[in-house]
């Protein structure tokens, strides 16, 4: 794949790409090529749970990219093992500031919010990761309040419509820390 010199937004929302289509394979191979894309929208891909390997392939890029600024995720399916190949892709990156996980249909509740959260307490320049209209757990509060404490880039937080209970976990994460905006609605 030759290296792209002038790509710096791709607009891929809305496709239906499938396992068959190897999109996402030769998107990671953009991705990991291209000194000059910067924003990559893959709103409303929904893909089944039978694809799931396509976001460990969108990793892959993400592991060397070193311009790609913001990744829109938005109702995008996104499973456990989708989000843990997702947060290592991310874990890798130096340049991503900018993460749209808003309603990829997964309750974050198992090792995939453990990773992402793992990956916000070591990452340097991501900035933004909204995870709003997603069934989380109030268990995993804790674990989001982790991992904003000890955050040195994370700025904003989006868990709008995500229905946690209201309690103290809630309002542990809404004061977590004077660095970071958390949004959040309680049932």
């Amino acid at each position: 794949v030759p290296q792209s010199t002038s790509i710096r937004n791709l607009d891929l929302s809305w496709n239906m790409f499938s396992k068959e289509t190897l999109a996402f394979e030769h998107l990671g191979t953009m991705i990991a090529w291209s000194s000059t894309l910067q924003h990559l929208n893959l709103t409303g891909n929904r893909m089944q749970e039978k694809d799931t390997g396509m976001l460990r392939m969108l990793s892959e890029g993400l592991k060397v990219s070193k311009s790609l600024e913001s990744l829109l995720l938005k109702l995008t399916y996104c499973g456990d093992d989708e989000l843990k190949s997702l947060a290592v892709g991310i874990a890798a990156n130096r340049s991503l500031r900018f993460l749209d996980l808003t309603s990829t249909g997964v309750g974050f509740k198992d090792d995939g919010l453990e990773h992402l959260c793992a990956v916000l307490k070591e990452n340097t320049t991501l900035e933004t990761v909204l995870l709003a209209c997603n069934p989380i757990e109030d268990r995993c509060v804790k674990i989001f309040l982790e991992a904003l404490q000890q955050s040195p880039a994370l700025t904003h937080l989006d868990l709008e419509g995500c229905q946690l209970a209201k309690g103290e976990s809630v309002y542990l994460l809404q004061n977590a820390s004077v660095h970071c905006c958390v949004t959040a609605s309680v049932k």
